[in-house]
């Protein structure tokens, strides 16, 4: 079995493909922040999208340049078949442990 992703790693994933076409730095920052209910700053963004990239989990595209952007474009990120299988084993392996716990640890209660 290959390695899985890391929580972080997933988590960009996971934004990354619910974001769709759309999915460049700043939405990803943003559904990362949604899906996790943490604050995440820019270095940890950037780190784990360099991450995932050099792992083939996503391939990145540059857009049009933009005057609202000094004539730059953003760089959009798609999750390749690679990133899919990643996060589907993931998860799975999640459901696994989920599986395995007992309710007291599930519910919360102590």
């Amino acid at each position: 079995m290959a390695a899985l992703p890391t929580v972080n790693e997933s988590m960009f994933l996971a934004s990354i493909i619910a974001l769709g076409d759309d999915a460049y730095g700043v939405a990803i920052r943003e559904k990362a922040a949604e899906l996790s209910g943490t604050k995440v700053t820019y270095g940890c963004l950037y780190s784990h999208l360099d991450q995932i990239h050099r792992k083939g989990y996503v391939v990145k595209r540059l857009g049009d340049p933009t005057a609202e952007r000094g004539g730059r474009g953003k760089i959009f990120y798609t999750a390749t078949p690679a990133g899919l299988k990643a996060l589907k084993s993931f998860l799975a392996v999640q459901k696994s442990i989920r599986a395995a716990l007992p309710a007291v640890v599930l519910e919360g209660k102590s």
